[in-house]
């Protein structure tokens, strides 16, 4: 059966979000997701999450617009996305949740179609990596860009799948 979880990011603007997880079990949903973790009090959230029975589906890493996390497509901020990935693991694992979504960020004036996507590839692969050896899975996102995130890079699910078939996985190494 499907789970339904309520981005809880956008629902009841007056509440604590640790008092959104509450009354979103209330009404009966068992899964919520977060944008981000920043400026939240973590603790709190999983303590409210442990109470309720209510899971963490998922987080975000990165924001669209590059500003938390930076960009994948631009090969500048390959670091910095993969230390924030790292941070968000942790935070993540706090409250019982291993999965993540992660932004392309907007598309880049001057760099061309190939080299955002081999940014992207290149940064992911090593993302892979992290995420693997943390038991942790990267959901990557594409965005609507016809009503709400004009100029994100990554607009479809054809160009996501082009994206993940040019993940390549590292070469297994056999243990003597």
């Amino acid at each position: 059966m499907v789970k339904v979880d309520v981005c809880i990011e956008t629902v009841f603007p007056e509440l604590a979000f640790e008092e959104k997880i509450k009354r979103v079990k209330e009404i009966g949903y068992d899964c919520v997701e977060i944008w981000f973790t920043d400026k939240k009090n973590i603790d709190a959230l999983a303590d409210a999450l442990k109470e309720t029975e209510v899971c963490m589906n998922n987080i975000v890493v990165n924001s669209p617009d590059g500003s938390t996390g930076g960009f994948l497509v631009k090969r500048q901020d390959k670091q910095l996305y993969l230390n924030r990935l790292r941070d968000m693991i942790k935070v993540a694992k706090k409250m019982n949740c291993h999965k993540a979504i992660t932004c392309t960020g907007n598309a880049v004036e001057g760099l061309s179609d190939g080299e955002m996507e081999a940014s992207i590839i290149e940064t992911l692969s090593s993302a892979a990596q992290i995420a693997e050896k943390e038991n942790f899975i990267l959901l990557l996102e594409p965005l609507n860009t016809l009503v709400n995130h004009k100029g994100y890079y990554l607009d479809s699910a054809k160009k996501a799948a082009r994206i993940i078939r040019g993940y390549k996985q590292p070469e297994c190494q056999a243990s003597l």
